[in-house]
């Protein structure tokens, strides 16, 4: 479907776009996401979502976003819906709601700081079945010794009393 007024459409478009963008891009690193719907014209809605990759720092989103925005005058014109997918962000809006509006936003990343392991030490799990290998290995010696210790043959201190006779 082709809008009313191809021009006003465009414009609130482009401005909730513009929003929405800057708002998916300075998200947090669970989610570079943003929706919203903006008024374009008399009873005229429009809904729109953008979405980054998670791996994308802020910079490259916007770039992502900004080059897909840069494609819809190419195929999107006055349209009242279109979708530009690109390898790691995504554009859609329409002209009814699609996605839902009460969505809870995810929680923070929780901000304790745990020690990053140095390239020349492994990892914990490294360190883990090493220490384990290295207690088994200890546990068998010491059972092995206390077995050898138990089982040897006893000495027997005989005391030989010498009875002489005359």
């Amino acid at each position: 479907m082709n809008a009313s007024n191809p021009a006003q459409f465009n414009r609130a478009l482009s401005e909730l776009l513009n929003n929405l963008s800057s708002e998916a891009a300075a998200s947090g690193p669970l989610r570079k996401y943003a929706a919203g719907n903006a008024l374009t014209g008399i009873l005229q809605m429009v809904y729109a979502t953008v979405q980054c990759t998670p791996d994308m720092d802020q910079q490259n989103c916007t770039a992502c976003l900004n080059y897909g925005r840069s494609e819809l005058g190419g195929c999107c014109y006055g349209r009242m819906g279109c979708r530009i997918l690109r390898p790691n962000c995504v554009l859609r809006f329409e002209s009814n709601p699609f996605y839902n509006e009460t969505a809870v936003p995810l929680p923070s990343p929780p901000t304790t700081s745990s020690p990053t392991p140095s390239p020349g030490n492994g990892n914990n799990t490294t360190r883990t079945v090493i220490i384990v290998i290295a207690s088994v290995v200890g546990l068998l010696i010491l059972i092995i010794i206390a077995i050898c210790i138990f089982k040897r043959p006893k000495r027997n201190k005989d005391i030989s009393i010498k009875v002489e006779s005359k």
